[in-house]
């Protein structure tokens, strides 16, 4: 299960990515990596981790 909420300010999206699966998870369109609580290997977000994006 992936959790993906977004908040909108203007013309920027920051999106909260959640994975709470049992494999890693596909990065792609969330936008530009700010941060996050593992290492992103191959757009891939591992397994209990969690990664912020801004999209402009």
């Amino acid at each position: 299960m992936t959790l993906a909420p977004a908040r909108s300010a203007g013309d920027t999206v920051l999106t909260c990515v959640v994975n709470l699966g049992a494999a890693p998870v596909a990065l792609d369109g969330y936008g530009t990596p700010l941060v996050a609580s593992a290492p992103l290997t191959d757009q891939l977000l591992p397994v209990d981790a969690a990664a912020w994006f801004e999209r402009r």
